[in-house]
């Protein structure tokens, strides 16, 4: 699945999620006094702990999953299905315990490069050598200014999502802080 069609059914199944939990609180018109005691809205620092942990989970995962599954064809392209449906359900579980908001916000985090960032912060603090990505693959790959699979980032969107075109390693980290500066904002004003 190619990632601009993974973007767009994200998109489509946070708004359904949306709408979905929009229509279920206006049928359920509960009285304030028959609320149940000790279910309150998730506090900031709560919001954060899940907005960053699944995202340190998520790319734990890719690391573990690509790097698994790299120098078999067949293999990558189920582990690339089997990754869609893992974000597919942290985002579930993220709107379901703390809401819509921290759903976007990780999938923010995701489309501007900073779960690849923290893939290579496993491929640092793993190290497991040959055929495994492992240290010094961030300082070679990304910023050596040698990253060609960021196209489907919002400045490789911009830039006509050109595979063959490297994307600077200072514009992903600059694209990276944005997308976390949002994604954390996203997560605690809404």
């Amino acid at each position: 699945m190619t990632m601009h069609i993974r973007l767009l059914v994200l998109a489509c199944i946070l708004l359904s999620l949306s709408s979905l939990r929009a229509q279920q609180r206006t049928d359920a018109e509960v009285p304030l006094d028959s609320v149940a005691v000790g279910q309150s809205e998730p506090d900031s620092s709560e919001k954060l702990l899940y907005l960053l942990g699944v995202s340190v989970f998520f790319a734990g995962f890719d690391y573990l999953g690509y790097n698994a599954t790299r120098q078999h064809p067949s293999a990558l392209s189920v582990y690339r299905v089997l990754q869609g449906l893992t974000q597919l359900a942290i985002s579930w579980v993220l709107y379901e315990q703390v809401g819509l908001p921290a759903a976007i916000g990780f999938n923010l985090i995701w489309w501007t490069f900073g779960d690849d960032f923290l893939y290579y912060g496993y491929a640092e603090l793993i190290n497991p050598g040959h055929p495994w990505e492992s240290r010094g693959e961030l300082g070679r790959k990304v910023m050596g200014n040698h990253c060609t699979w960021a196209y489907w980032t919002p400045v490789g969107i911009l830039r006509g999502m050109k595979r063959d075109r490297a994307i600077a390693g200072s514009t992903l980290i600059a694209q990276s802080l944005v997308g976390l500066t949002a994604a954390i904002s996203i997560t605690l004003s809404f």
